[in-house]
């Protein structure tokens, strides 16, 4: 696994460049581990990571249709909601779906042994 800053210059049809800057951390590029063996997932997977960095980092857009009630990024902004950092629960009233939050952890944890 690895990540770090990355710069990179966009040249637009209307010649109008733009670069990203090295200061600003406005480029960033994370790379995830390999998955080494059939049926052996990594204990944190990508997915994972960027949720857990979308939520403590990233801004929730407003006036956003993805972010809103029933939309496909719902989870994120509810998520976004409720961080408290630093607190005893950083997630104080989140309730953890069983099939999205704790199944995948205990089969990732099942399937590592034998």
């Amino acid at each position: 696994m690895a990540d770090g800053p990355v710069t990179a210059s966009v040249v637009l049809q209307t010649g109008a460049q733009i670069a990203t800057d090295r200061k600003t951390g406005s480029g960033w590029v994370l790379g995830a581990p390999p998955k080494f063996s059939p049926k052996v997932y990594p204990a944190v997977t990508l997915y994972d990571l960027l949720l857990d960095l979308a939520v403590r980092k990233l801004p929730v857009p407003s006036n956003n249709g993805l972010y809103a009630r029933g939309g496909p990024l719902a989870r994120v902004a509810a998520l976004k909601a409720d961080y408290m950092p630093g607190a005893t629960s950083e997630f104080p009233t989140t309730i953890p779906f069983f099939d999205d939050d704790i199944l995948p952890i205990l089969d990732r944890a099942y399937n590592y042994a034998g």
